[in-house]
């Protein structure tokens, strides 16, 4: 993981003129060498109920480093409380991609995509990271910064019950989970499954290797079903589809007036707090937080459709990992390219074959021209996910189109 892109994302949440409190000298001490790294996560840890969260994430990705594991799992998941519960308290001044919210959301999924797999893989981690989350006091002290400027904060009475209600709407299912992994037979099936998604990709098929997988996902419903507890398959109620827990959600607003020229464009934006039209960054991160009008307005002011930001990702692939299906479908009408994968190999086609309810997409990113023969690094191929999470109208629509696992 490149700390260093994640500091610059996290950057663009803290004011420029906020003076140098200890948790600013531990960001910059998080960059230095081995012994200022292992200070400034021993003082994150130290000072965890004052920590804002743009701090606790980056102290995770370095405890991760550091091969702190347990500690890297405190952080992660205490920032991912500490983030839901500030932006409700502390509700930013900033708008836009000046929003702490964006940079939030990409710090949670970048962080997020190292630390969760290893905890797991640590059943015995997993659950006393999960109990000192739970003790963990939410509610910071008087005088606490969370590294935005913001409007009036509720009382303190009013803030605390809004702590309690945050950390148990996040740390339900984790409790489940913590339960399922710490059961043997679910432990070594859950490895086997992991195990197959993670192996190296080298161009061949796999055959047992796929069947394992299958069996073990199978294992692994029979034992939520079993248990009665809700992990990565079982589901008393089948909810509505909703956005993955990093998705912040967008604000509604109006779409921008059709036929815009470039200059009006421009204005819109600057005049929504967005001063910089060619800024990359700004435009993925609105595409991943579903701000469908504010997308119109960058496309409107010159942004190429495509324009990866500075992790390489892009708005399209972006717009589906934020579940904003429909703005996806307006990124693919607009031109966006349905094969440019992100860092883990994983292109459009990957990504939505696992939405079993946007098969129109699938079928618009086919007809645009996705590679349906494609793998990401850890060979994973849209077929495969499509049949793995039993989406049979898109592995139909894949088969169709020459897909194969």
């Amino acid at each position: 993981m490149n700390l260093i892109a994640l500091l610059a994302l996290a950057a663009v949440a803290v004011a420029a003129d906020k003076p140098a409190f200890d948790m600013d000298r531990a960001m910059v001490q998080l960059q230095g060498a081995p012994a200022e790294q292992k200070k400034a996560v021993d003082h994150v840890l130290a000072h965890a109920t004052s920590a804002p969260s743009m701090v606790m994430y980056l102290a995770a990705a370095r405890s991760l480093d550091l091969g702190r594991l347990e500690d890297a799992g405190f952080l992660y998941y205490a920032a991912q409380v500490r983030a839901r519960f500030d932006l409700k308290r502390f509700p930013p001044v900033d708008k836009g991609g000046d929003s702490p919210g964006v940079a939030l959301a990409a710090l949670s999924h970048e962080v997020g995509s190292t630390v969760n797999p290893a905890v797991m893989r640590a059943p015995a981690v997993f659950k006393a990271v999960i109990d000192k989350v739970h003790a963990w006091d939410v509610s910071p002290p008087p005088g606490y910064d969370p590294g935005w400027k913001f409007a009036a904060a509720p009382a303190p009475a009013e803030a605390r019950a809004l702590a309690a209600s945050v950390k148990e709407d996040y740390l339900r299912p984790a409790d489940g989970l913590v339960t399922l992994l710490n059961t043997p037979e679910y432990f070594e099936a859950w490895k086997t499954v992991q195990d197959a998604n993670l192996a190296p990709f080298d161009g061949k098929p796999h055959p047992e290797r796929d069947a394992a997988r299958e069996k073990g996902q199978k294992r692994l419903l029979e034992i939520e079903q079993r248990m009665g507890i809700e992990g990565l398959f079982y589901r008393k109620n089948a909810p509505p589809p909703l956005p993955p827990a990093h998705a912040m959600p967008a604000p509604e607003s109006p779409a921008p007036p059709a036929g815009l020229d470039r200059e009006q464009a421009i204005a819109q934006l600057k005049a929504r707090g967005y001063p910089r039209p060619n800024d990359a960054d700004q435009y993925v991160g609105l595409a991943f937080t579903g701000q469908e009008d504010l997308v119109r307005l960058f496309l409107a002011a010159g942004m190429p459709v495509d324009a990866p930001n500075s992790l390489g990702d892009h708005a399209l692939l972006m717009a589906i990992q934020g579940s904003y299906i429909d703005l996806a479908a307006e990124l693919l009408k607009a031109g966006a390219s349905p094969n440019l994968p992100d860092r883990n190999g994983y292109t459009p086609l990957i990504q939505i074959a696992s939405f079993c309810e946007e098969s129109s997409l699938v079928a618009a990113l086919i007809k645009a021209g996705g590679n349906v023969k494609a793998r990401a690094n850890n060979g994973k191929t849209p077929l495969g996910v499509a049949k793995e999470t039993e989406c049979t109208e898109i592995a139909r629509l894949l088969k169709k189109a020459g897909a194969v696992q």
